[in-house]
């Protein structure tokens, strides 16, 4: 159900006759029938025999397969755990981004849920971003912050004007995000947007459903910038350029600075932070010159250099949130590496641990034009590629929050 690159829809390789067990009687169903009127239990027959991308193209057969997508890909997709890319199209088609697995080769273009007419409001100039961050993608205009979940279709729209003045903005818009991440609360579906700002780098600014309002942090004065969020043990955490973790405390103007032992003595350059579900971790990385991994031990409030991931990877890249997966073979990927997209060439490259922090040791994947066509390296990145820009798509990962633990 789906060529090398692009998945598309079809009938055509399914067989002539299918037998199921249904109620206790047995029912045979013929191509005569109509495939669109086969049960549920034969969809579910075939939704455990496909991948993620055919699953997707499932929906686009005929009314009935798409109300069985509706109903069933909440758990399909929690047994999917393979991370994908991420494509924003080109400006003159801002309702359409990509998938693409790199461990398959296969992808498909997504029209997203969004009135083209919104889309094209003179009043609008949207910027050349794209986010995903649980479960949805994130762009943003100067209106308004759309939420969207290409998957199950759900959106949400924030506006960019706040009832009251944004701190430090002396005025009540909030700036142009360089990078943006979503955050439910426990056992709620209300929800935390945090935006980051290079125009305004010492501050986090926080968009909260609860209060429909959006409010901004400091890390505090001489802190240098904040390059990074991430949400572990239901807490969000910040890292800056000047090695300063800090602890966001909702009714509190400032995170909450935590003393910590072993602080890099030199400037971080672009301190990328990653959660697991026992570790948070700070990669630091200068693309084709330094890979550098630490983990803040909490408990023992210090940075711990890290030599090697074990049976992990990390997927990371500027302006995005940064996952990591473990047992990475099970899904095409290596163990003990760094999956990296470099936003300047539109490019994922692999780098191995095992090789040296400083090693290149092949690109995997970039786009060239607006036909997105697929090129494969043996070496470093070449540049001179068309700007697309990319982010890491893990679909099975929440981050939640807890507000007890931010006061």
């Amino acid at each position: 159900m789906a060529n090398s690159y692009y998945a598309s829809g079809g009938c055509s390789n399914l067989p002539k006759e299918m037998i199921v067990k249904r109620k206790g009687k047995i029912q045979k169903f013929t191509e005569e029938q109509g495939w669109s009127n086969l049960p549920d239990e034969l969809l579910d027959i075939i939704s455990r025999k496909i991948d993620f991308v055919s699953f997707f193209a499932l929906s686009g057969v005929c009314k009935n397969w798409r109300r069985f997508y509706g109903n069933y890909w909440g758990e399909f997709m929690a047994s999917q755990a393979e991370p994908l890319l991420i494509l924003k199209s080109p400006l003159l088609a801002k309702e359409e981004c990509s998938f693409f697995s790199i461990s398959e080769s296969k992808g498909y273009k997504l029209l997203l849920p969004i009135h083209k007419g919104e889309m094209e409001s003179s009043d609008e100039f949207w910027k050349p971003f794209l986010w995903f961050s649980s479960g949805y993608v994130i762009m943003q205009s100067t209106l308004k912050i759309w939420l969207i979940n290409p998957f199950s279709r759900k959106e949400f729209h924030i506006p960019t004007e706040s009832p009251c003045q944004v701190l430090y903005t002396q005025s009540n818009l909030v700036p142009s995000f360089d990078h943006a991440f979503l955050s439910f609360v426990v056992n709620s579906e209300d929800f935390l947007v945090l935006g980051l700002s290079n125009m305004y780098s010492s501050n986090v600014f926080i968009y909260q459903s609860r209060s429909s309002n959006w409010v901004s942090y400091s890390i505090g004065e001489n802190q240098s910038r904040i390059t990074d969020v991430a949400v572990f043990h239901q807490t969000v955490y910040a890292v800056t350029t000047k090695g300063t973790i800090g602890k966001l405390r909702l009714s509190f103007p400032n995170f909450k600075v935590l003393e910590l032992k072993n602080i890099p003595k030199n400037y971080l350059c672009d301190p990328k932070l990653v959660s697991t579900n026992e570790e948070l971790l700070v990669i630091d990385f200068i693309l084709n010159k330094s890979l550098i991994i630490y983990r803040i031990d909490l408990s023992k409030k210090k940075w711990v250099r890290v030599h090697s991931l074990g049976d992990r990877a990390l997927f990371v890249g500027k302006f995005m949130k940064g996952y990591a997966l473990s047992n990475p073979s099970k899904w095409g990927y290596e163990s003990n590496c760094v999956y990296y997209i470099s936003h300047l060439h539109s490019e994922c490259c692999l780098y191995s641990m095992d090789c040296g922090p400083m090693r290149t040791v092949r690109c995997l994947y970039s786009v060239d034009g607006p036909t997105r066509t697929v090129h494969y390296y043996g070496n470093a990145a070449t540049s001179g590629h068309t700007h697309y820009p990319m982010a890491w798509c893990f679909p099975t990962i929440r981050d939640e929050i807890d507000y007890s633990l931010h006061i």
